[in-house]
């Protein structure tokens, strides 16, 4: 196995661990949450939609995990017919997409049912450019080799 091969496993390995971390979270404060927790939110930062917290404390990481893992198996599969290194390695940064988006809106649904109060449009726009920044890191290689020749 190549370098590169071995580096996507690792790195696999480790974004579904940070995936489904905040599941930890959530069963060590099961017990201060109430009963029904908020799992949508309006732009206004209300919440409009409520699941049992048992539930809630396992839905959005194990789904977050279940795509993470179907996108990692297609990109392992991309990188068979991807010939660049510089491709190859995009694709790793990659894996770290989902891992931020389910670590994100899982902490906020944890922290406003522990009553934390919450700015939604704040927390979007830093998931959105933690999702840009992570995409920007990603292309670079590619754009460097791209203006090389």
């Amino acid at each position: 196995m190549d370098d590169l091969k071995k580096r996507f496993w690792s790195n696999f390995v480790l974004t579904s661990i940070v995936t489904v971390i905040p599941v930890i979270f959530g069963i060590l404060y099961k017990d201060r949450m109430p009963e029904q927790v908020a799992i949508h939110f309006d732009a206004s930062g209300n919440p409009n939609n409520y699941m049992s917290r048992d539930i809630a404390v396992w839905i959005t990481p194990v789904l977050c995990l279940v795509v993470h893992v179907l996108c990692c198996v297609l990109y392992y599969v991309l990188m068979g017919r991807v010939q660049s290194d510089e491709e190859k390695k995009m694709m790793i940064y990659y894996q770290w997409l989902i891992p931020v988006v389910s670590c994100g809106a899982s902490f906020m649904v944890l922290a406003f049912a522990l009553g934390k109060s919450i700015n939604i449009l704040a927390f979007v726009l830093i998931l959105v450019v933690a999702v840009i920044a992570i995409s920007i890191l990603a292309a670079l290689p590619v754009l460097k080799k791209g203006n090389r020749k």
